[in-house]
């Protein structure tokens, strides 16, 4: 789903710099006129989930109707906000840039290309650009503009980035987002490679170095364009994403509302472990240093990998994932124990026993003692009533489960046995729970969030506060539209904005008792404390490669977004498809 247009409508600039991706003829061309920009714009209505216009160029401030066709996107489209890939030159002009702050500005991006005045000239071939970018950076944070100091990674400027940082953080202190960009080698990059480009190899460490500095004055700062696999564990986390985006390309012969494919993947990385959360980096690299400096062999030393032991279950949830109870995916022990060697686990792997129902499988005891000769981090999802059974929890006890998570979905028997469909379920699951805090297990509470519970959020925790004798963590989750759940969607689906506040009040009455909360695929934009609050899954691996598909399958809206993959994994693809994007708040 396409939420936000590129427009470049022109390759004017007064930079020429070294590293620009246009070549110098096509410096020469006119812009698009002001006539053949509108007529593109007309096309918006088309896009009907289209939330965000990113203007770019060439440098989009040069055209002379630059706040001109502001004014009439904001007649015209009131819903839209704007971002701004600049070199924030024309912004020294105080005046002008009150007037574009007037506008529905989400984002300003302006790339500084070093400290040192000099230098940075030296990569835009402009003199004087450097003062007029500083000043530029100066008034868009004076007057509030969410602002990204954009450093590009060339041979001119990688040993100094850390210096960099710190220019940033001591000269604008109102700026707090940052990012270091891998060069695209295409244009008069490529015409001036020789004397540009740089390796990942010789680069790498100052990157790690420019972090360490953000993080000590508090500043923000994302990757973008830079395999994960060349980075150290450490440091992956400072990844960033490619947003999905329409293109409107930079002259008016050009082909238009076209997706670009320059950037990505290349065929080595398919069989990395680390692919499905990296987005690789400009194919231009390639060309000109190779794929050697690519460690696709990297494997996942931690995560938690998702095990479904059976498809059987005594519940039949209104909400389950899965189409209900399916015998026929029970399998014999001998086939669980060779899924099991396929994974290769190390001791330092965690597994998780899923189902259907996991205490159903026959062979349990059996199957947990065999997969503790690879790994000790055995936890299990349960809904808790076989548990009930003092006898059989603790014979599962002591085969070698070290964690159990299990499915609460009402503070009372007759709402959690109604989402069941199983009467009596909800008494043998607090007996579940209660025979497992007696044998000193660790124990959490899941709740899954939907229409028929999502008031009785704190209630349930409330429950938990005062039946059980530990303080047990809760991770409210929202719920998934597979299964089940697609066929009692009217019973189930609620937007994540109308459960917001009960959500909120469960994290506030947590917080009060000191309970550990987690949230799990629930976008955090839309409660009150966001920015304190953290959804992220951690790395989760499934054997069922189409149930991975799912979960991963998300909205470039909320990949946009500063907390995407750093406090907040976002919503299920799913969600989007029925509500839309409009309730978010992307950072």
């Amino acid at each position: 789903m396409i939420t936000k247009l590129y427009c470049a409508a022109g390759y004017k600039c007064n930079n020429n710099c070294l590293i620009c991706v246009v070549d110098a003829f096509s410096n020469q061309h006119k812009n698009m006129t002001t006539k053949q920009v509108l007529q593109l714009f007309e096309k918006i209505k088309q896009e009907k989930h289209l939330r965000e216009i990113e203007f770019s160029g060439g440098e989009p401030t040069v055209r002379d109707d630059f706040l001109y066709l502001l004014n009439w996107l904001s007649i015209k489209h009131p819903y839209l906000s704007y971002s701004v890939l600049t070199n924030g030159r024309k912004f020294c002009n105080l005046n002008f840039a009150k007037e574009f702050s007037r506008y529905n500005i989400r984002h300003v991006i302006t790339a500084l290309h070093h400290y040192k005045e000099e230098k940075h000239d030296e990569q835009t071939q402009a003199i004087g650009s450097f003062k007029q970018t500083f000043l530029g950076i100066k008034n868009l944070s004076f007057l509030g503009i969410n602002l990204t100091v954009k450093i590009i990674v060339t041979k001119l400027n990688y040993k100094a980035m850390p210096q960099m940082i710190e220019f940033v953080a001591k000269n604008f202190p109102l700026v707090k987002n940052m990012s270091i960009n891998g060069l695209d080698i295409r244009g008069r990059a490529e015409q001036f490679k020789d004397k540009v480009a740089v390796s990942f190899t010789k680069y790498i460490p100052y990157v790690n170095k420019a972090i360490d500095i953000a993080k000590k004055y508090n500043i923000n700062i994302v990757l973008y364009s830079i395999p994960l696999c060349v980075l150290s564990e450490k440091y992956r986390t400072y990844a960033g994403a490619q947003p999905d985006l329409i293109s409107v390309y930079k002259s008016p012969v050009a082909k238009v509302f076209n997706k670009t494919e320059k950037h990505g993947h290349i065929a080595k990385c398919e069989k990395c472990d680390l692919n499905k959360n990296c987005y690789g980096t400009w194919f231009s690299y390639f060309d000109v240093f190779g794929t050697k400096e690519l460690k696709q062999t990297i494997t996942n030393t931690k995560g938690t990998i998702i095990f479904d032991v059976c498809g059987i279950c005594n519940n039949d949830c209104i909400f389950c994932s899965e189409k209900g109870s399916n015998p026929s995916k029970e399998e014999s022990l001998e086939k669980l124990k060779k899924k099991i060697n396929l994974l290769k686990l190390k001791k330092n792997n965690s597994i998780d026993l899923m189902g259907g129902e996991p205490t159903l499988y026959k062979e349990l005891i059996p199957l947990i003692k065999y997969i503790s000769k690879y790994t000790n981090n055995i936890s299990m999802t349960t809904n808790g009533r076989m548990l009930s059974n003092e006898k059989f929890a603790k014979k599962l006890i002591s085969s070698g489960i070290s964690y159990f998570s299990i499915d609460l979905h009402a503070p009372n028997a007759q709402l959690h046995d109604k989402i069941t469909q199983r009467k009596g379920s909800f008494r043998q699951t607090i007996k579940g729970i209660e025979n497992l805090i007696n044998n000193n297990c660790v124990v959490s509470i899941k709740v899954i969030m939907h229409k028929m519970n999502y008031k009785y959020l704190k209630k349930i925790a409330e429950f938990s506060y005062k039946n059980f004798s530990k303080k047990l963590p809760i991770t409210y989750c929202f719920i998934s539209i597979n299964g089940s759940a697609k066929k009692n969607k009217k019973k189930l689906l609620i937007k994540a904005s109308k459960i917001a506040p009960y959500l909120d009040s469960a994290i506030d009455f947590c917080k009060s008792k000191k309970i550990n909360i987690g949230i799990d695929m629930f976008p955090i934009c839309v409660l009150k404390n966001y920015k304190k609050i953290v959804s992220l899954r951690g790395n989760i691996f499934h054997l069922d490669k189409k149930k991975e598909a799912e979960e991963i399958a998300n909205n470039s809206i909320c990949k946009i977004c500063d907390f995407y993959k750093t406090k907040c994994d976002g919503v299920w693809g799913n969600y989007i498809k029925e509500f839309g994007i409009s309730e978010f708040n992307p950072q």
